[in-house]
């Protein structure tokens, strides 16, 4: 919604296909996070946010943990799927995310591995040392893969801008390709 992201601002829209496709060429080696275009064996899983009553939330995360395996592993039940749920409450958004199983396990990347040819993506963490709650990365992604961007209704930049900006920064395909709009709602 954009009084609660985007107040002002812009929504840019990826097209999906696109974005599940990209998400097959990441994976974690020696605790970096590669980007490989020639991998297709990537451990980033893309989805939509399952909406669930906080009630539900529970029971589901309970019925995940079958046993200590389950709960600890990046590649199980609740560390993979927990990622995908957000409150009933948020339900409009219609979320979709990707999450990357990583390990917290500070490593350093082996002289014997050729990182020329991968890109190594940048992760932080938010969160104090001992319980890290929230993690973010940059994927990186292609221009063409921008379908829409569409300014809040209260913008101060006008269409013109957007496109001006895009030719200004050597995105000219980008500009005469993807729809650029201004939203008449409230809700995004």
């Amino acid at each position: 919604m954009w009084s609660c992201y985007a107040d002002g601002g812009v929504c840019i829209e990826f097209e999906k296909d696109d974005l599940d496709n990209r998400r097959k060429h990441i994976s974690v080696v020696l605790g970096n996070i590669i980007y490989d275009e020639k991998s297709e064996f990537g451990i980033a899983a893309f989805n939509p946010v399952s909406y669930l009553e906080q009630n539900e939330i529970r029971s589901y995360i309970e019925l995940l943990c079958i046993d200590a395996q389950d709960i600890v592993s990046p590649f199980k039940g609740l560390f993979s799927k927990t990622a995908f749920i957000k409150n009933k409450f948020e339900e409009s958004e219609k979320e979709w995310r990707i999450s990357i199983p990583y390990s917290y396990q500070k490593q350093r990347i082996n002289n014997d591995y050729d990182v020329q040819n991968h890109n190594i993506v940048d992760m932080s963490f938010d969160g104090d040392e001992k319980y890290l709650i929230h993690s973010k990365c940059n994927i990186p992604f292609k221009p063409g893969m921008i379908y829409s961007i569409t300014l809040a209704p209260n913008c101060h930049a006008t269409v013109n801008d957007i496109e001006k900006l895009l030719f200004t920064h050597g995105f000219d395909d980008l500009a005469m390709s993807c729809m650029i709009k201004r939203s008449k709602g409230s809700l995004r």
